[in-house]
């Protein structure tokens, strides 16, 4: 049982919005778990036509949608990110508080019902896409990159890792030299 389901079970209204249940890469929606059919939005959206795929979807896209993964392979890869003057409705978070906003309006105007709302935002996630004025509130210039380029002595062989997802995106190299460090004796 889920928790919306033991909600509903003691005469809640469960409803959802977004990313809940990780829906994609081979997971699906739990349609028992809510009142009303969930609310979803995109986990990978671009406001910018030149991120967008030429035709269907981006490599990412594709697996948020559960295209089989040969398939989804196939796909071009996405922009990393992307920077754009829109508002913050152009944007999955953004719509996503918007209807939550004209949710909790709606429950408030039936108090007699209990009402249980499950809101995923979707960031931070790859791909790093927020409106242009988020972005503005940071001087890029003034971000230093990491001065260790190398996991710590004594770290597990398992903790370093060649961030895979990120590799999925357009301009990222697929492959990342080794950054291990050598304990020769």
């Amino acid at each position: 049982m889920t928790l919306p389901q033991l909600f509903m079970r003691h005469g809640y209204r469960a409803e959802a919005l977004g990313k809940i249940f990780h829906v994609g890469h081979g997971n699906h929606e739990d349609d028992a778990s809510w009142s009303v059919p969930h609310w979803k939005t995109e986990i990978v959206a671009y406001a910018l036509a030149e991120h967008r795929a030429p035709a269907g979807r981006t490599r990412e896209e594709a697996r948020f949608a559960n295209v089989p993964e040969p398939v989804a392979r196939q796909r071009p890869r996405g922009a990393a990110f992307e920077v754009a003057d829109v508002p913050d409705e152009a944007y999955p978070d953004g719509q996503l508080a918007a209807e939550a906003i004209r949710r909790l309006r709606s429950a408030k105007d039936r108090p007699d019902r209990p009402f249980f709302l499950a809101l995923g935002f979707v960031k931070p996630h790859l791909p790093f896409c927020a409106p242009k004025q988020y972005w503005d509130l940071h001087d890029r210039d003034a971000l230093a990159a990491p001065a260790r380029r190398t996991p710590p002595e004594g770290a597990p062989g398992y903790a370093p890792h060649a961030s895979g997802e990120l590799r999925q995106y357009r301009g990222i190299p697929e492959r990342v030299r080794s950054t291990r460090t050598s304990s020769a004796p």
